[in-house]
């Protein structure tokens, strides 16, 4: 259900419509335009109102040259029973009406009150001389797309720059010089700081790990994970994504079964990279007591029947693959065997 009100302002909107498109004789065709001109600077603070809320659309001015720039201020009034909301302007409300800036939203009630009124201005511009039309603004209401209100239409005139031809051209000016600003000066900085650095730091590499022939690598290489850190620190990630929560479930358990078969192979040196579920499980049977291969053997099944038989698992499925994946890894892990002091 639409919500609008078919009332005088209509009325005005069809005869400014039918001005617009009527045939006019040769000569006469000015006047169209200062009637259409006329008839929008009426209109072009309107609002449009339904039972509980209103919303409006208004220039600052109608009127601006070429390049210049005005505020389009949109205004909504409801009462507490109604949620009503701003629409998403970002570029542009028209062709030929571009947005340079929006403005935060401004409370217009008092706080003990049961009518609100806010108010959100954009700052807007044109690059084309004429009249523009800034068309209907649609304001949805209590997060219903049935539901809305529109504002009525703006029109805004953009003039061009009176250029008077007896005069002389004037030489283009030179660039105008700008103070620098705090950023500029902490990044020119941080570019000196990261020069010194790198060199300081090759002047330590030089002086002292080059004569006892050491490599910087050496030092500050970090230790590798191990199968079973690296296993555990990607199905972390792969759970922090939120895959199947999101609809792809298929990624999901084809991301948790390379993790798994990736990890069999630098475990236990078992292809499974390469082989199918059930080569895999042949490969493992022997390695792993009954708990551990019935837990491997559950996350390879179920994500078979999703990548080849586009089964969909229930929550709970999902969510036991990844549990049966973290427990597979930590039963799986080798044992460290620290050696007693004397």
């Amino acid at each position: 259900m639409r919500m609008e009100v078919r009332s005088w302002k209509s009325e005005v909107r069809s005869c400014v419509n039918l001005c617009a498109f009527a045939p006019l004789p040769a000569g006469r065709q000015g006047l169209r335009a200062i009637f259409l001109f006329s008839a929008f600077c009426f209109l072009f603070s309107v609002s449009a109102f339904s039972q509980g809320a209103s919303v409006s659309a208004q220039l600052d001015t109608n009127v601006i040259k070429l390049g210049g720039q005005t505020k389009l201020r949109l205004r909504i009034e409801h009462t507490k029973d109604v949620i009503i909301a701003f629409p998403e302007l970002k570029d542009s409300v028209s062709s030929h009406v571009e947005i340079v800036e929006v403005h935060k939203a401004d409370t217009l009630h008092e706080k003990e009150t049961t009518f609100y009124k806010f108010e959100k201005s954009y700052t807007i511009t044109s690059f084309d001389t004429g009249f523009w039309v800034i068309p209907p603004i649609r304001f949805y209401m209590n997060n219903d797309t049935a539901q809305y209100l529109e504002t009525e239409p703006v029109m805004l005139e953009v003039r061009g720059v009176a250029i008077d031809p007896l005069k002389d051209v004037n030489d283009i000016k030179e660039p105008l010089s700008l103070p620098i600003t705090w950023q500029e000066i902490l990044l020119i900085a941080g570019i000196i700081f990261l020069v010194v650095g790198l060199i300081s730091a090759f002047a330590l590499y030089w002086l002292f790990f080059r004569k006892k022939k050491l490599k910087i690598t050496q030092l500050f290489q970090p230790k590798p994970l191990s199968a079973t850190e690296k296993a555990l620190g990607l199905l972390d990630q792969l759970r922090k994504k939120k895959l199947w929560e999101n609809n792809q479930v298929k990624l999901y358990h084809s991301e948790l079964t390379d993790i798994v078969r990736n990890y069999i192979d630098e475990r236990f040196g078992v292809s499974s990279p390469e082989q199918v579920s059930d080569e895999t499980l042949a490969a493992m049977r022997d390695r792993v007591d009954e708990n551990t291969f019935a837990k491997l053997k559950q996350l390879l099944q179920l994500a078979d029947m999703v990548k080849f038989a586009k089964a969909q698992p229930i929550s709970n499925e999902n969510e036991l693959s990844m549990n049966n994946a973290v427990d597979f890894v930590n039963a799986t892990k080798p044992i460290e065997v620290k050696e007693e002091k004397k």
